[in-house]
């Protein structure tokens, strides 16, 4: 470390005792400046010791989640769910093609109701990615932080195929509320697709 040069120059060094005191103590206490600046430097810019928020959120993976809790994606259909919230929250008349959707989602309960008609839940919670309704089918990806009991909302008595990542988990028929309930295995928060098709 350059230090100016009065600091070193002979005839300022050559005062009193008092002086060479002052002077000793002043390098010293430089010295041990620099030390400690060298040491704890690395934590304002060195990748080596910068925190990476996402790691500490979900241990080393990305959380998807719907951060507004529901809302259409541009393809029309629609998501919602957020696993990440300690506590519960609520969205009431979400309006989507002339339905009032309602969520309500945290770390152990997602659920979706279309006008005031029961549709999605998972225990825990969940989020639900381009959830699409058609001809009594019903089909969208699903994220969470761990293994999840879903239940859906279909037509009464019917009987479905369930189809997980493409593979056909077995045929199920609802009961008189037109509910029907599945597994789903969602280790490291990895994206599942899920189909339930009429039969």
């Amino acid at each position: 470390m350059a230090f100016p040069g009065f600091l070193t120059h002979t005839r300022f060094l050559d005062g009193n005792e008092n002086y060479k005191k002052d002077i000793k103590f002043f390098f010293v206490l430089v010295y041990w400046i620099e030390v400690l600046y060298n040491i704890y430097k690395p934590s304002r810019g060195s990748p080596d010791l910068q925190i990476n928020t996402t790691d500490i959120a979900v241990g080393g993976c990305e959380m998807a989640v719907v951060r507004e809790l529901i809302r259409t994606e541009e393809n029309g259909n629609i998501s919602f769910g957020d696993y990440g919230l300690d506590t519960k929250s609520k969205l009431s008349d979400f309006d989507h093609k002339g339905d009032m959707y309602k969520v309500k989602t945290f770390k152990e309960i997602t659920k979706l109701e279309r006008n005031g008609v029961f549709v999605y839940e998972s225990v825990p919670g969940t989020a639900v990615f381009d959830l699409e309704q058609t001809d009594g089918n019903m089909g969208f990806r699903v994220e969470g932080q761990g293994d999840a009991q879903i239940t859906v909302g279909l037509e009464e008595n019917m009987e479905y195929e369930i189809f997980i990542d493409q593979e056909s988990t077995g045929k199920m028929k609802t009961n008189l509320g037109g509910k029907l309930s599945f597994s789903v295995e969602l280790a490291n928060e990895a994206s599942t697709e899920v189909k339930i098709m009429k039969l």
